[in-house]
């Protein structure tokens, strides 16, 4: 037998699984984030065993791929005239809502007795929300109004925010307390401004590639091979090359009018396949027997989280002066969370190994949570606001012709 007959087999049922479990949480209305996350738990290392460490390392590597792709197309919502679109009240929403999730996770689990870079790190995962279950709640209710359209600008923006103060509270977990706080920002804030610089570097020549493509193949190829240059460059030069491929993206969505087959429109054909194996290979990474000891710890990061994006909402709304409905219940409607949190929990427990039995675990016990009850609550605020199954705004009739 070949010594790559394993591994194939291997792949092969995991795409089917994959498919399979599409399929069953359609049939049962629940993410299939879960049903993957779960998939993994069960075949990995720590219960069936069915991954031998060489291919476990390959799925590692495949993870680190899925979330590059993530961060671009997460950088295509940066558009210029996006960005007019949003406008302040959105930005500040989004500032308020990061800020108080960090301090109330990061307060309640030191509470509970996580250390003092847990505390931080999962501060930091916790400002990272779920745009693709947000936005799939707004289309299935056909809600319209203002308090949508904030909501659809915060999830824009929110994943993005999260991701630079995520860079320092690395860096400031990293310090653990032993370096001056100055020293600490400088050395975050050095992060993302490599991440841009390589993003400002790539983003051209990435629009240039792609404006030349013939296909959308051949844009493909050129999209996924200056990405992952750049997430090389990234590793080398020790920042975090998720925020390097959202630079990227950024960069390339502001070049110039869209090119005939967009790069983003390109990475779409490949990141369901990828995404399937990035779920399974984070559930394999989980150890069963740290789960008991996290109730607590997990408990008060669900609960920070809660916290924090209420409190943020309900403070930003103050500043903005928007109506009361709104700021109740903008930060119930922005509970959902998922593969951006779990990026930063597998970069987080890549950097600091000796907490990964801790990072890991908690977020995924908690976006298990967050996947199924954060719809739901989302949904309930739409209702709650009156703007669900609104009719679409009445489109101007033209002019009348002038009577003779």
């Amino acid at each position: 037998m070949s010594q790559h007959t394993e591994p194939f087999l291997i792949l092969g049922a995991l795409f089917l699984l994959g498919y399979v479990s599409d399929l069953v949480a359609r049939f049962l209305s629940i993410p299939r984030v879960t049903l993957l996350l779960i998939l993994g738990l069960v075949t990995g290392p720590g219960l069936l065993g069915l991954f031998n460490p060489k291919l476990a390392e390959w799925l590692y590597v495949i993870a680190d791929l899925t979330l590059m792709l993530v961060g671009f197309r997460l950088g295509e919502h940066f558009s210029g005239p996006d960005m007019r679109r949003i406008g302040r009240v959105v930005v500040v929403l989004s500032l308020t809502c990061t800020v108080a999730s960090v301090l109330a996770s990061a307060a309640l689990l030191l509470l509970a007795g996580a250390p003092l870079a847990v505390a931080i790190l999962l501060g930091g995962i916790s400002t990272a929300t779920d745009p693709a279950a947000t936005s799939d709640v707004i289309r299935e209710t056909q809600s319209r109004g203002d308090f949508t359209q904030t909501l659809l600008g915060i999830i824009v923006i929110d994943d993005a925010l999260a991701l630079a103060g995520f860079s320092l509270l690395m860096a400031t977990a990293g310090a653990g307390g032993s370096t001056s706080p100055w020293i600490t920002a400088f050395l975050g804030l050095r992060e993302i401004a490599t991440a841009l610089v390589i993003g400002v570097l790539t983003g051209p020549v990435l629009s240039f590639l792609t404006r030349r493509a013939r296909t959308m193949e051949s844009s493909l190829v050129a999209t996924l091979g200056m990405l992952f240059a750049a997430g090389g460059v990234a590793l080398w030069l020790e920042t975090s090359f998720l925020l390097a491929a959202m630079a990227v993206g950024i960069v390339t969505v502001n070049i110039g009018p869209p090119p005939k087959h967009s790069p983003f429109r390109a990475v779409e054909l490949v990141l369901w396949p990828f995404f399937a194996l990035f779920f399974i290979s984070v559930g394999a990474k989980i150890q069963p027997n740290a789960l008991p000891a996290i109730g607590w710890i997990g408990a008060a990061y669900v609960a920070g989280r809660i916290i924090g994006r209420v409190f943020g909402s309900w403070s930003g709304g103050l500043v903005c002066q928007i109506p009361d409905r709104m700021r109740c219940w903008m930060g119930i409607a922005l509970l959902p969370q998922a593969s951006i949190a779990i990026g930063m929990a597998m970069i987080a427990s890549q950097r600091f190994p000796e907490y990964s039995d801790t990072l890991l675990p908690v977020v995924v016990g908690a976006i298990v949570l967050f996947e199924i009850g954060g719809p739901v609550m989302t949904r309930l605020a739409l209702h709650k606001v009156g703007e669900v199954n609104l009719p679409s705004p009445p489109q101007q009739r033209p002019p009348l012709p002038p009577q003779t």
